[in-house]
């Protein structure tokens, strides 16, 4: 791959990041879930991904403070898409857990994404998807490994 070809397949890849974020956005607009921000969606799976989550837990896995998290659950406790529970024995450990809203919510989202892997695995042999799919792990690892350096610094 040359130089020319390497650089419009940055700007396909930067052009993806974006119109997937503008995606989210938009979805969220259109749907009785418009009260919620990308973030906040983000943070929704978050929590969806393992069920229960301690809030200090969360805090590092969405790479903010802890002050930044509480305001963010603050708001999604209010809207009814979290809830928080305090640990019975330890009171300065919360575990936040999804509502029923916010259940739906992350099922949407999820949906979303397996509806997504479906029509790329369509007109795939399975070489062409594990190849696809060790691409998409190469630069997820790539984002955390940088994520990391970052975070040190």
């Amino acid at each position: 791959m040359d130089n020319e070809q390497l650089d419009a397949f940055i700007i396909d890849l930067m052009d993806l990041f974006n119109k997937q974020q503008e995606l989210e956005e938009k979805a969220l607009k259109q749907t009785k879930f418009n009260d919620l921000t990308v973030k906040e969606l983000h943070t929704i799976i978050q929590i969806g991904l393992e069920g229960s989550k301690k809030q200090s837990d969360l805090a590092k896995a969405l790479g903010v403070t802890m002050g930044t998290l509480s305001v963010s659950i603050k708001r999604l406790v209010k809207k009814g898409y979290v809830q928080r529970e305090n640990d019975p024995n330890d009171r300065r450990i919360t575990y936040l857990s999804l509502t029923k809203s916010g259940r739906v919510m992350y099922r949407l989202n999820l949906l979303f994404y397996r509806n997504l892997v479906k029509s790329m695995a369509k007109e795939r042999t399975e070489e062409e998807l594990n190849t696809l799919m060790d691409s998409m792990r190469d630069v997820h690892q790539f984002i955390l490994d940088t994520y990391a350096l970052l975070d040190k610094e």
